[in-house]
């Protein structure tokens, strides 16, 4: 376990190294994490910008923290160490020049709890799996705190399943290096809306978490690249440009070209041929809001419902700086006709 002399909030952790703030974007975009890591070991990494608001609602978070700690020591009645000034890992393997890699976590705060307790669910305030009565629980837990903004998790399963909900995967990777078997994700709603989602930790999540971040370190270690599965992964393998005069291709390609030529055409025709369908969908409707149809499969409902929307408050875009960035698709374009 390493110290950290600075006691402020925010990521302590070492920039170079998988660490538990980045879980979900390893379960979503590991390829971005990959690059980024690789980036900063090369010393190119460079610091996305962001707007003057955004980042006032970043520092915000860590402004709040002691505020939520407070909110959830009495929420739950449990005595939480905050905040936490060291920084905990624990190792995964050796990479090829036996080096050994970790997984890095920096907690917000941890509860020592000595003497069986009960964790009981409180509508709108504290949420448990299927809202039941945690009883007997002792030995630590791992607390990471969140600010944000949005609806509310409403059960503990918006926030451990699929797409997995803010601070989730971060708290049960954080457990794992600090041998936690519980867990509690801290969130403060829109400013005024506290709540404490507490659960064990998942056995299921956590060797997946180790998982993905041996195949990480595989990556990391050999220089190889994780398999592109979108045009967003795709266009991330080769985000860069290094020669900029025109290279010949192999021939197959114009197979390829062409069958993306047909498919460009068929989605034309089929975009206008649905448009065509709504115009005579919306004149069915007319001014009623639902429609029904009595076809051999059964009933069909047709509906055109009105949006609602609250007034907002003029916005206005912070300058940027000049950048560059790759193109995410390729440009078709015939020099030569035969």
């Amino acid at each position: 376990m390493k110290k950290i002399n600075d006691k402020g909030f925010g990521k302590l952790s070492p920039d170079d190294m998988l660490s538990a703030s980045q879980m979900p974007y390893l379960f979503g975009t590991p390829h971005t994490v990959l690059q980024q890591i690789r980036d900063v070991r090369a010393g190119t990494y460079q610091r996305p910008e962001f707007s003057e608001k955004m980042e006032e609602r970043m520092a915000m978070g860590n402004i709040l923290e002691g505020t939520i700690n407070e909110l959830t020591k009495e929420a739950l009645d449990i005595d939480i160490t905050y905040p936490i000034t060291e920084v905990m890992s624990k190792e995964l393997g050796l990479d090829s020049n036996n080096k050994p890699y970790d997984l890095y976590a920096s907690l917000d705060a941890i509860a020592y709890i000595k003497k069986a307790t009960m964790v009981v669910p409180i509508e709108g305030k504290v949420y448990t799996p299927q809202d039941d009565i945690i009883e007997n629980v002792v030995g630590k837990m791992v607390v990471e705190y969140k600010n944000m903004q949005g609806r509310p998790y409403d059960s503990v399963n918006e926030l451990r399943l699929e797409p997995y909900g803010r601070g989730y995967l971060q708290a049960e990777c954080q457990a794992w290096i600090a041998d936690a078997d519980y867990l509690c994700v801290s969130i403060l709603f829109n400013g005024n809306d506290h709540r404490c989602y507490v659960m064990p930790t998942s056995e299921f999540i956590q060797t997946e978490i180790i998982k993905k971040a041996h195949v990480f370190y595989q990556h990391l270690d050999d220089g190889t690249l994780y398999n592109p599965v979108d045009i967003e992964t795709m266009a991330a393998k080769y985000n860069r440009v290094n020669y900029n005069e025109p290279v010949t291709l192999d021939n197959k390609m114009e197979d390829i070209v062409n069958q993306y030529n047909i498919f460009k055409q068929d989605k034309l025709v089929a975009e206008t041929e649905m448009e065509k369908l709504q115009m005579q969908m919306i004149e069915a409707l007319a001014d009623n809001e639902i429609g029904q149809v009595n076809t051999k499969q059964g009933l069909i409902q047709l509906e055109r419902k009105v949006r609602n929307y609250k007034p907002q408050p003029e916005k206005f875009v912070a300058a940027k700086e000049a950048r560059s960035i790759r193109a995410k698709t390729v440009t078709i374009k015939n020099l030569l006709e035969y």
